[in-house]
């Protein structure tokens, strides 16, 4: 992916070839507990981008590969999948991924040039928001080199997965298929990860709702509190009222 960078801006990619290496080795092992993950690397219908962290231009650089990709995703293969690597990959905890990634989520909102979808709450706080950009709500989530016993969510740098709402087709908690999907995907990872799957991932009966707290995983069991979704915008006070 290529951008207009400001005069000065770090635009070199040498570190992108090593670590897309790393994050397909990971998509070729038939344990990787996402099974469509690793048919749609199997198949070569993900698509990549690069973003580099010291560049001041990667946040314009990430809504265009955004842009880009939503048309794409619209005809083809159903299991398409934005994968953006935020490097160069160097030692990071958690927590600085998190904020990095929550940071690149808010800085798109001012040049997301369609309006926010109307059968989608605009408060955060809400249990059935998500994540919008480009009229549809997506479903996006980061893997990070900071994890350690969740390996399912490993990268060997902030790499954010980005699907629109096509890629669930037939697949919801309420349908055969989509409960069967959730089942199998879970029963692997409990032996892929060190620890059992994340409470907010919820069961394969049902759908979950503050789905935000899915896209950036503890490494443990520790539970994200409702109320604390880093995304800003639209809230409500404990009335209803608009604060």
């Amino acid at each position: 992916m290529t951008h207009d960078a400001p005069p000065g801006a770090v635009t070199s990619r040498d570190w992108l070839p090593g670590a897309v290496a790393a994050f397909e080795h990971r998509l070729s092992d038939d344990a990787y507990p996402c099974h469509f993950g690793v048919r749609a690397h199997r198949d070569r219908h993900n698509t990549y981008a690069a973003l580099d962290r010291r560049d001041p231009g990667a946040v314009p650089a990430l809504a265009a590969a955004l842009e880009d990709f939503q048309v794409r995703a619209r005809t083809g293969p159903v299991h398409q999948s934005l994968v953006v690597l935020d490097g160069p990959p160097l030692p990071s905890t958690l927590d600085e991924d998190r904020t990095r990634f929550w940071d690149l989520l808010a800085g798109l909102a001012p040049l997301d040039r369609a309006p926010w979808p109307g059968d989608v709450p605009d408060d955060p706080g809400h249990p059935r928001w998500q994540w919008c950009f480009g009229g549809e709500p997506w479903f996006v989530f980061a893997m990070s080199p900071g994890y350690d016993r969740r390996a399912s969510r490993w990268a060997p740098c902030l790499t954010m997965v980005f699907q629109t709402r096509r890629v669930f087709t037939g697949l919801s908690g309420t349908n055969a298929a989509g409960q069967g999907a959730k089942r199998l995907i879970r029963d692997r990872m409990r032996t892929y990860d060190t620890v059992p799957p994340h409470p907010h991932l919820g069961d394969a009966g049902g759908s979950s709702t503050h789905k935000w707290r899915q896209y950036f995983l503890p490494d443990d069991q520790s539970l994200l509190p409702e109320d604390g979704c880093p995304f800003p915008g639209h809230r409500t006070d404990t009335t209803g009222e608009p604060s």
